[in-house]
């Protein structure tokens, strides 16, 4: 969490407007139609290194951007050590309010509702600088950490047009006991002071305290009138190992604070942590409804059908992608969740190795191979009524098959490469 600089606000009790965030030549913005207002979402390729600084929705701003430590935003620490060691996606503290950043941005791109940047984060604490909160000094020599960040960002999910889809990628650049991954942070102009936490499971809102911290459910940061609010709420939230934390708020004089926070252990180098985030936008009536139709569609998994052309096994989530390219149709092999339904779930992407070899895999990479989307999330365990889900591959004809029932495979010449997860 950074500590905000508080000069030069706005004082507490007044909304920003639109006319409060003049647009750069090098910003990327995506638009949407939301009720019949303009739901817009501006990042900054210079000031931000691609960090959302700006979302305007019914003439409102709902982004505070007073210096770099703030935005619509991601960041994450290491083995405890909090802001000592902070990878931060729009920059540094020595950015200040500055019209540039030190983290450097690797690639920016944003078409119809979707925006996409991928940059190298800056520690917050500057090299050498002596820090306030007992760091002491800083011991890595660059500003850069090395630590790669990527996100997607859409305006509407699962036909709920006021919901954002926020999904962070980390990269980090080397091992580590521990890692707090601050998934999605959103500081809010002050005037956005009715702290709320609401369970879209039991349809229950309540006060929350000004704390600060996390806790277990969902936030809600609205205006005291409830025309103008922000909620937060990812399906993998509160995590099994951390059951009463996940959803943080924070005030302070000049500006409010959510974020969407995950925690892993054991964190390798190399290896890439995603989370979803989903930020709900409108009134606090509309906001809770957002929550209420995600939580419904997050608990129905989708199928999968499998086709077969002779050569190639394919896994389709459209059953006429198969059916138009010459494969046949064998039947539906699992279902997956579009998202995780809780913290045992893990992701599963679609792979391609070289013309015509489909398969699936857990690593996003596609261990080296062409990767060509995510199918959802299934089982990282067992659990009652799920079957393991197997990978095969037949080295004679270079295909990889996936299925609940290995036999079907090892019958045919294919040998078992492991278990993926577990489906129904």
């Amino acid at each position: 969490m950074k500590h905000p600089h508080f000069a030069g606000l706005l004082a507490a009790g007044l909304l920003m407007t639109l006319s409060s965030v003049s647009a750069s030549a090098t910003d990327i913005s995506i638009q949407q139609d939301v009720n019949g207002q303009a739901l817009r979402i501006v990042a900054s390729k210079d000031q931000y290194a691609g960090a959302i600084y700006s979302v305007t929705y019914r003439g409102t701003e709902y982004i505070d951007h007073y210096d770099h430590g703030r935005e619509l935003q991601s960041a994450s620490s290491f083995d405890g050590l909090g802001e000592c060691f902070n990878p931060t996606e729009a920059g540094s503290s020595k950015d200040g309010t500055g019209s540039s950043s030190t983290s450097i941005l690797i690639s920016a791109y944003a078409s119809g509702n979707t925006l996409q940047t991928t940059n190298n984060m800056a520690f917050w604490i500057y090299p050498g600088s002596n820090y306030v909160n007992s760091c002491g000094q800083m011991w890595y020599v660059s500003p850069l950490s090395g630590h790669i960040f990527s996100k997607t960002v859409t305006i509407g999910y699962q036909g709920i047009p006021n919901l954002i889809r926020y999904s962070a990628s980390f990269t980090p650049a080397e091992n580590h006991n521990s890692a707090t991954f601050e998934a999605a942070t959103g500081y809010m102009p002050p005037s956005f002071s009715q702290f709320l936490a609401y369970n879209p499971k039991t349809r229950h809102l309540s006060v929350l305290s000004d704390g600060p911290g996390e806790q277990a459910t969902p936030v809600i940061l609205a205006t005291t009138n409830g025309l103008n609010a922000m909620g937060v709420i990812s399906p993998g939230l509160p995590q099994a190992s951390y059951p009463n934390l996940g959803y943080g708020r924070f005030r302070f004089p000049s500006t409010t604070k959510w974020n969407c926070v995950y925690r892993a252990t054991n964190i390798l180098a190399g290896d890439t942590y995603t989370y979803n985030c989903f930020i709900a936008i409108g009134t606090v009536d509309e906001v809770m409804a957002a929550e209420n139709r995600l939580v419904q569609s997050t608990s129905q998994p989708s199928p999968l059908f499998r086709f077969y052309n002779g050569k190639d096994h394919l896994l389709t989530a459209i059953y006429t992608e198969g059916a138009s390219a010459g494969y046949q149709f064998e039947g539906t092999t699992m279902h997956v969740y579009p998202n995780a339904i809780d913290s045992g779930m893990e992701p599963i992407y679609r792979c391609r190795e070289g013309n015509h070899d489909h398969f699936l895999s857990t690593r996003q990479d596609c261990e080296g191979q062409r990767y060509e989307g995510q199918y959802g999330f299934i089982s990282s365990h067992s659990r009652p009524g799920y079957s393991a889900l197997y990978r095969l591959y037949n080295s004679s004809v270079g295909d990889h098959m996936s299925t609940t029932n290995p036999d079907e495979g090892t019958n045919h010449g294919y040998r078992v490469e492991g278990i993926l997860g577990y489906v129904n």
